[in-house]
């Protein structure tokens, strides 16, 4: 009975999402009302308002969730060996399950991105994810300033690149794109600003 209540709720927070999302072609955020996304979900306001108190909660929390949910299935899934799973953003296989996952999203992201632009919390969040829960910078200690600047400044040209890669009008194969976040993340933090200029000129090229 659990599982049954956990995936009917899981299915009501996806298709409130997704009457967001539509409802953001047409309308800008703070235009969007509860009942609207009540009738195109087919629910009472009552019913939504359990879920959500405003539009923005379901594109900050759902939506992140629902992306780093799909990573993670995805990457357990192809797991061959049992027990637990280290995220490790130097295994190319891995880096390349992150890409499918977002490419798979890429429509919503637009979406989101062209209404609320490149500072909407939902990519700081994704970030915070990778530097939380993801190898090598998870190893990092708190109190190593140094180290954790770079970091920052890593994540914030691998969060800038894809964020470049999936706003393109003509998507750069995941395969490809696989390849030149490897030179972002095996290179030093001098050349980085270089290499994402690289990845952008690759990206550029396909448009």
């Amino acid at each position: 009975m659990e599982n049954s209540n956990y995936r009917n709720a899981k299915r009501r927070q996806n298709d409130i999402l997704n009457a967001v999302i539509d409802l953001l072609k047409c309308y800008p955020l703070e235009k969007i009302t509860i009942s609207q996304i009540a009738r195109q979900c087919h629910i009472n306001r009552k019913t939504c308002y359990l879920y959500i108190s405003e539009p923005t909660d379901i594109l900050r929390n759902y939506l992140t969730q629902k992306i780093i949910t799909e990573i993670e299935d995805t990457i357990n899934h192809c797991q061959i060996h049992e027990g637990p799973v280290t995220f490790d953003i130097r295994n190319r296989a891995m880096r390349q399950h992150v890409l499918e996952v977002l490419s798979a999203n890429q429509s919503s992201l637009i979406t989101v991105y062209q209404q609320l632009g490149p500072d909407f919390e939902l990519f700081n969040l994704l970030i915070s994810y990778f530097k939380k829960h993801w190898a090598p910078f998870n190893l990092i200690r708190h109190d190593d300033y140094g180290a954790n600047f770079i970091v920052d400044q890593q994540l914030h040209f691998l969060g800038q690149s894809t964020v470049s890669w999936l706003m393109s009008d003509s998507l750069l194969p995941v395969h490809e794109a696989t390849y030149l976040s490897e030179l972002l993340i095996s290179t030093s933090i001098s050349d980085t600003s270089f290499l994402t200029t690289h990845w952008h000129d690759n990206i550029s090229k396909t448009q």
